[in-house]
C-alpha cells in the first residue's frame, strides 16, 4: 500500500523483508536485503541495495529502475532468478 511505499519496502530473503512466507520461494541468488521499493513523488523506484547479483531489466544490470503506473518487469539476481512484475492502477 502507499503508506509502505512512502516509508520504503525492502525485498529479500531476510525474515523482516516484505513477503513473510513468500521469501521461502526466493532463490539463493537473492540477497537477504536485495532491493528497496520507495515512492518518490508520483513514481515508485526500485533500488538495488548493493546486492551481489543485482537487479536487472532486460539484459542490463541497473542501480535504480523507475516503475511506471503501467506494467513493469524486472529481475532479482543474475540469471533471472526471481521475476518481479509491478502493476499499479491510477493513483488516487
Amino acid at each position: 500500500n502507499d503508506d509502505h511505499l512512502r516509508d520504503g519496502v525492502i525485498v529479500g530473503r531476510y525474515a523482516r523483508c516484505v513477503g513473510g512466507p513468500v521469501r521461502k520461494v526466493l532463490s539463493d541468488s537473492v540477497s537477504r536485503a536485495h532491493a528497496l521499493l520507495i515512492r518518490d513523488g508520483e513514481r515508485v523506484i526500485a533500488y538495488d541495495l548493493s546486492s551481489r547479483n543485482g537487479i536487472w531489466q532486460g539484459r542490463k544490470r541497473q542501480r535504480a529502475i523507475p516503475l511506471s503506473k503501467d506494467r513493469n518487469r524486472f529481475y532479482l539476481g543474475r540469471r533471472r532468478s526471481v521475476e518481479v512484475i509491478w502493476h499499479r492502477g491510477l493513483a488516487h
